[in-house]
């Protein structure tokens, strides 16, 4: 079993509180904000503004750089407020995953990871058309971007270790 390196924002020196918490407490607010805001119609503007606050401030706690977490609440916000126009835009959580790369530090053979959530959008407006229902689409690609922020999470510990036994230096 290889092992994991170190998360590269772990060893951030942090003003407040530990790399854990702030870890667990974003990413339950970032995901639970946009849980909030996804559904809301015009009966329900209070639970999409404190979703909207929710989304926001999870991207805040996050221990990384200030101007990533900056970058990662306005346009992870733009790109959720963006998808209550319909399911037809559901690639658009491609967005916050991308953006949740940056926060993170993955590595840039992360990435192509994004391209999940696109096709996946894209798979559902295709089958659903203009009657694709929002919140299942957002259900769906959301799915698809966490399933692939956790493959990013491991790609750099199986991709570091080389496919044979051989050592760098054999011809």
């Amino acid at each position: 079993m290889a092992v994991r390196p170190p998360e590269p924002n772990a060893s951030l020196p942090l003003r407040w509180s530990r790399y854990g918490p702030r870890q667990a407490a974003g990413a339950v607010l970032i995901v639970g904000g946009a849980g909030l805001l996804l559904p809301t119609t015009a009966y329900t503007l209070h639970l999409g503004l404190l979703g909207a606050a929710a989304h926001v401030t999870g991207w805040l706690v996050l221990p990384a750089p200030g101007w990533r977490r900056l970058l990662g609440a306005g346009a992870g916000l733009a790109s959720l407020l963006l998808l209550l126009l319909g399911g037809q835009l559901a690639w658009l959580m491609a967005v916050p995953l991308a953006l949740w790369f940056l926060v993170r530090r993955r590595p840039a053979r992360a990435y192509p990871l994004v391209l999940a959530p696109v096709i996946a959008g894209l798979l559902i407006a295709q089958t659903g058309g203009a009657l694709a229902s929002r919140v299942p689409a957002a259900l769906t690609t959301g799915a698809v971007a966490v399933a692939a922020a956790w493959a990013a999470a491991v790609l750099p510990a199986r991709s570091s270790a080389s496919i044979s036994r051989n050592s760098p230096r054999d011809p």
